[in-house]
Order: structure tokens, then C-alpha cells, then sequence
């Protein structure tokens, strides 16, 4: 495990993630191949990054895995947050509806 996040925030990112994920894999042409959004976890800001391995526009469902993954933020030297993206949890990979 690392150190910016604990197994507990790593739990509620997950679940948190879950219900971000089903939004994404039900409206593909409203989301694209890749969202990023923020969590805030236990009083801390995360970024979680969804993407699509193989996006195709030509067809109204996911194809391809799709991938859900928490990084950590930092604070920049202007004060805003923005994502860590030396290292990244795998939350999960979804494959529902892949033939």
C-alpha cells in the first residue's frame, strides 16, 4: 500500500467510484473515452481518472475495458490543487458488455 492514501480512503474512493463509473459506462457519447473528476475522501482531495482502453464513436456501447483509477493531489505553487500522476491505486477495470 502507499502512503497517501489509507486502506479505509482506499475502500470509500471505491465505492465512490462505482456509482462515477455506471454514469460513464451509461452515457458514452455525453462522457467520451476519458473523465477525470475529484473526490474528496476523509476530508482529502483525490482525482479519479475513467478511460476506455478502445473508445469507438460507431457503436452506442462500451467495447473495450474500461479502466478506474484513484491518483493523489498535490498543491501547486499558485495554491490550486492539481493530480499527483507519479503514482495511481487501480481501483477497477470493468468489463461489462464486452463480447
Amino acid at each position: 500500500m502507499t502512503n497517501w492514501i489509507t486502506t479505509d480512503e482506499r475502500i470509500d474512493a471505491s465505492i465512490m467510484a462505482l456509482d462515477i463509473s455506471d454514469e460513464f459506462m451509461a452515457n458514452k457519447f455525453l462522457n467520451g473515452e476519458e473523465i477525470w473528476e475529484e473526490i474528496w475522501v476523509n476530508g482529502k482531495a483525490f482525482d479519479l481518472n475513467i478511460w476506455e482502453e478502445d473508445f469507438d464513436p460507431d457503436v452506442d456501447e462500451r467495447t473495450s475495458p474500461v479502466h478506474v483509477s484513484v491518483y493523489p493531489t498535490i498543491e501547486n505553487e499558485n495554491g490550486y490543487r492539481e493530480t499527483d500522476t507519479s503514482e495511481f491505486l487501480r481501483l477497477h477495470t470493468i468489463k461489462r458488455g464486452i463480447a
